[in-house]
């Protein structure tokens, strides 16, 4: 493993973005996942707009379906996230070894790990939120070491706890250097947010704005630890 000193975070930061730039096809599965967030919203605001339901409580025939499409809804939140998390250290691995991008069969693959990413994300999730709960600095030196589990997980084929304690071999003497690439990019956010703050004022321009960041934010998240994970947790 490379050390700690030759870890950049710099270099990941702007890796993991000119790969994007690069290959914006990348794009296209997270952009699915943003959709899949949105939905909600947008039916929603067309259902109001339309006054489709004036009285939904009353109202069997759409109370039916709506708790079919809400069902239906979860468990897509439930699958399509973890797999699509999955994908990207298979993407950003063939891309930095110049092979072609291959939606299809990284989402094959993907499927097949994705109770060890649901397991892990779990287990992370609850370490994570107890740690943030009892003193908040364990609970982000927890996030730092299991930054890099999915990553871990897709590309040494391994389970959740083997993926956990991977990323935590990694990163036990980089965590500062991880918390600032975890955190750069929601530091950013603000800073957009601030900066685009009058444009939020007009509805419809505002709503593509923050649908863009958002859709980029979410897959340079996605794309940063496994381009860290590749390029520096080489052969051991």
């Amino acid at each position: 493993m490379e050390s700690t000193e030759q870890f950049s975070v710099v270099e990941v930061l702007k890796g993991s973005f000119y790969l994007i730039r690069d290959k914006p096809i990348i794009l296209l599965p997270q952009l699915i996942v943003v959709i899949l967030f949105y939905l909600p919203d947008v039916i929603s605001d067309y259902i109001e707009i339309n006054k489709i339901i004036p009285d939904p409580m009353s109202s069997l025939y759409v109370l039916v379906p709506l708790i079919l499409f809400a069902v239906v809804y979860a468990l897509l939140l439930l699958i399509i996230p973890p797999i699509v998390e999955a994908m990207y250290p298979l993407l950003i691995k063939n891309i930095i070894d110049g092979k072609e991008v291959d939606l299809k069969s990284t989402f094959s693959a993907a499927k097949k790990k994705v109770w060890s990413v649901l397991g892990a994300v779990f287990l992370m999730s609850l370490i994570v939120v107890i740690g943030l709960i009892l003193f908040v600095i364990p609970g982000l030196i927890f996030l730092a070491w299991y930054y890099y589990t999915i990553p871990a997980i897709m590309l040494k084929d391994l389970g959740a706890t083997e993926g956990m304690s991977a990323s935590k071999d990694f990163a036990k003497d980089k965590k500062f250097k991880t918390f600032l690439l975890y955190s750069t990019p929601f530091f950013l956010i603000f800073l957009v947010a601030i900066i685009f703050q009058d444009v939020y004022m007009m509805p419809a321009v505002g709503w593509v704005v923050d649908f863009g960041i958002e859709l980029f934010i979410a897959i340079w998240i996605a794309v940063t630890p496994a381009y860290a994970y590749i390029k520096y947790a080489r052969e051991e």
